[in-house]
């Protein structure tokens, strides 16, 4: 996470990533299907929600799925984890 600094990520395998904001809040976290694709995003929207500004990383909160080279869709975070990080 260099885009955010004081910001320390960990990744590890499997899809697990920890991310700590700069106040000292943590957070650790397992995408269930064990594809790491998801974590950036996840992690940023976790640090968002605990007030870090994660502005400098927009392009990161999306990530495309592609066929046959070609954009098809893409990976982001649900409305509804959305809503649960709101409170």
């Amino acid at each position: 996470m260099r885009l955010l600094p004081g910001t320390v990520c960990k990744g590890g395998a499997e899809g697990v990533l920890m991310a700590a904001a700069p106040t000292g809040q943590a957070v650790a976290m397992k995408v269930t299907d064990g594809s790491p694709r998801a974590t950036t995003l996840l992690a940023l929207a976790v640090l968002g929600a605990l007030g870090v500004d994660v502005s400098a990383a927009t392009a990161w909160t999306t990530v495309p799925v592609l066929g046959g080279g070609a954009p098809v869709g893409e990976v982001r975070v649900s409305d509804e984890v959305r809503s649960a990080l709101a409170g």
